[in-house]
C-alpha cells in the first residue's frame, strides 16, 4: 500500500463512506516533502485505493495522533488530528466522500503543541466533547484542552473544569469509568519524572447508558460496528474502534449521555457483519452488554407466531392481525416505531378487530411492538 517512505505516526480503522467496509487513515509526523497524511479506500476484495487527495484528507502537518468519532451525529465519522503549532485540524465529514477542516470555526485549532485526544460526552448532555493532551513549552500557551460541546457543534474552554493546574508534557490519553457511575473519567500518559494523572468526572446530574459489545459472527468486541440511541426519532451514534488516538485504547463500554431522558426509545446495533440487533424502552442508568443476534434482527420476522401480521409487506398501509393465540384473559397495548426510532402510534389492541393503518406515513420499515404486563412481542412491518 505505502510505496513511500514517511514518518508515519498513528492510524485508525474506520468506514468513512459507510458502504460496509473498514478504510485506514494514517496520519505523518514532520510535514516535509512527501508526508502528507493518507486515507486508503477499502475496495471490498482485499485491496485499497489511495484517495487522500479526492477526500481532502492528504493533510501536510505535523500530525501526532486521530480520533474517531460522529460528534453532530449525521450518520458519518469525523476525524480530529492533533497537530503542533499551526493548530490542530477537526475534519468534518461531508457525507459525500469528502471532508472539510472546520477546527478555525468550531474553535478546537488549540493552536499548541498537541498529542493525543478522545471524544466524551463529559457532563452526559447529550453532546460530544473533546479533550486534547499535550505539551506545556514557553511557545505553546495550552499544555492542554477541555472543549466543551455548546450544543450547537462550536466548542469553548471553560474556566473551571478542573484541568487548570495542568502543566504536564502528556502524550496520551483514554476514558473508563472507574467508579461505574456512567460518566467517563479521563487517564492521561505524562512525560517522567511527572506522575501519570487520573481525571476523576464529578458531574452527577443526568442519566446515562453505558453498552459493551460482543461478537460472535463479528470480531469478539464488536469493532467496527455502529450503536444507535434514538429518542423521539433523534439519534446518538457510536462507532466502536480498536486503539484510540496515541498509543492508547478507551474502555470497551460506549458512554450515552441521556440529559433528563428517562429511557432509550430504541437501541440500534449494526454489526460489521450485516446482523443487526435491535432493542425497545431501554431502561437509563445501567451497563448493558449484548452480544450479536441476541434480539430482534431487522432482517428477520418475529418467529413466536403468538401473533400473525398480513399482508406484510402491505402496498396500502394496512396491516391485519390474527390475535387467536393471545391470552385473552390479559391486555396488550400496541405501539408503533419507524426506522429511526420515533414512537408514530399508540393504542390497546382489540383482540376482536384488531389493524393498523401506516397510510398516512411514508413507505418503509416500521417495527411493531405488542405488549402487555405478561410478554412482549416484536414485528417488522414493510409498508411498500
Amino acid at each position: 500500500m505505502i510505496a513511500k517512505v514517511t514518518f508515519r505516526f498513528c492510524s485508525a480503522f474506520f468506514d468513512y463512506d459507510n458502504d460496509g467496509w473498514q478504510d485506514i487513515y494514517i496520519v505523518n509526523d514532520k510535514a516535509v516533502g512527501e508526508n502528507r497524511n493518507i486515507m486508503y479506500h477499502n475496495n471490498g476484495d482485499g485491496t485499497f485505493t489511495d484517495t487522500s487527495f479526492i477526500t481532502n484528507t492528504d493533510l501536510d502537518i505535523d500530525a501526532m495522533s486521530t480520533t474517531i468519532c460522529d460528534y453532530d451525529n449525521d450518520g458519518d465519522l469525523d476525524i480530529y488530528i492533533s497537530n503542533t503549532f499551526d493548530g490542530n485540524a477537526f475534519m468534518q465529514n461531508n457525507g459525500n466522500g469528502t471532508f472539510t477542516n472546520i477546527a478555525l470555526t468550531n474553535n478546537t485549532l488549540m493552536e499548541s503543541f498537541a498529542w493525543g485526544s478522545v471524544f466524551l460526552d463529559a457532563d452526559n448532555d447529550m453532546d460530544t466533547d473533546l479533550y486534547v493532551s499535550g505539551f506545556l513549552t514557553s511557545a505553546s500557551p495550552l499544555p492542554s484542552a477541555f472543549y466543551e460541546n455548546d450544543g450547537t457543534g462550536s466548542f469553548t474552554i471553560p474556566s473551571s473544569a478542573g484541568f487548570e493546574n495542568d502543566d504536564a508534557m502528556s502524550f496520551s490519553n483514554a476514558i473508563g469509568d472507574i467508579d461505574n457511575d456512567g460518566y467517563p473519567d479521563i487517564s492521561v500518559l505524562n512525560f517522567a519524572p511527572r506522575n501519570n494523572f487520573l481525571f476523576k468526572n464529578n458531574n452527577s446530574t443526568n442519566n446515562y447508558l453505558k453498552v459493551k459489545l460482543e461478537g460472535t459472527t463479528s470480531n469478539r468486541d464488536g469493532i467496527g460496528s455502529w450503536i444507535q440511541a434514538y429518542n423521539n426519532g433523534v439519534p446518538q451514534n457510536r462507532y466502536t474502534l480498536a486503539g484510540e488516538g496515541y498509543t492508547a485504547q478507551n474502555s470497551n463500554y460506549e458512554f450515552f449521555g441521556l440529559g433528563s431522558e428517562t429511557k432509550v426509545d430504541m437501541l440500534k446495533i449494526t454489526w460489521l457483519s450485516g446482523i443487526v440487533d435491535v432493542l425497545f424502552d431501554v431502561a437509563v442508568n445501567q451497563s448493558l452488554t449484548i452480544v450479536e443476534g441476541s434480539s430482534l434482527s431487522v432482517d428477520e420476522f418475529d418467529v413466536s407466531n403468538l401473533i400473525n401480521v398480513y399482508p406484510n409487506p402491505s402496498k396500502n398501509g394496512l396491516f391485519l392481525f390474527n390475535t387467536s393465540k393471545l391470552d385473552r384473559n390479559n391486555e396488550y397495548k400496541i405501539t408503533v416505531y419507524d426506522s429511526l426510532g420515533k414512537l408514530i402510534l399508540e393504542k390497546d389492541l382489540n383482540l376482536v378487530d384488531a389493524s393498523i393503518n401506516l397510510e398516512k406515513y411514508n413507505k418503509g420499515i416500521y417495527f411493531l411492538q405488542v405488549k402487555s404486563d405478561k410478554q412482549t412481542i416484536v414485528k417488522k412491518l414493510i409498508y411498500i
